[in-house]
């Protein structure tokens, strides 16, 4: 099990530039179980120590959205400057969107038939992509 590639590097440069990083993932497991196995897969990937927050949401679209929200407030974050970073169309960018939240989606093959209807300034190829954003 490796950390998508560029997530290392990607996340120590955004928090140099102060920016909060959160692992928000989707699971159908209990939210215990899914926070156990969560910060599990970041510990072995060596991601844990460049992460604020890890957390998980319930296993429908809607659900991620619910959580990127429910964060948000307990950070005192507002939305206009949080910004979804995610591999899945339905799950992640959209998930964002819905709930008034800025999102990029990573390009992968399983995704493509999605990226017509994305504006392409919200596609990336590689994490790292997201360093050239002005507003991070």
């Amino acid at each position: 099990m490796i950390a998508t590639p560029g997530a290392i590097n990607t996340l120590i440069e955004l928090r140099k530039r102060g920016i909060i990083c959160v692992l928000l993932s989707t699971s159908p497991l209990s939210p215990t179980d899914a926070l156990r196995s969560r910060r599990k897969v970041a510990h072995i990937t060596g991601l844990t120590e460049f992460l604020d927050m890890i957390c998980v949401a319930p296993d429908y679209a809607a659900g991620k959205g619910e959580v990127i929200t429910r964060t948000l407030e307990q950070q005192g974050i507002d939305k206009k400057y949080a910004l979804m970073v995610g591999d899945t169309y339905t799950y992640d960018f959209l998930s964002a969107k819905n709930v008034g939240v800025d999102s990029v989606l990573i390009k992968t093959p399983y995704q493509q038939q999605y990226l017509p209807y994305i504006d392409s300034s919200l596609q990336i190829n590689e994490l790292d992509e997201l360093l050239e954003y002005s507003s991070i």
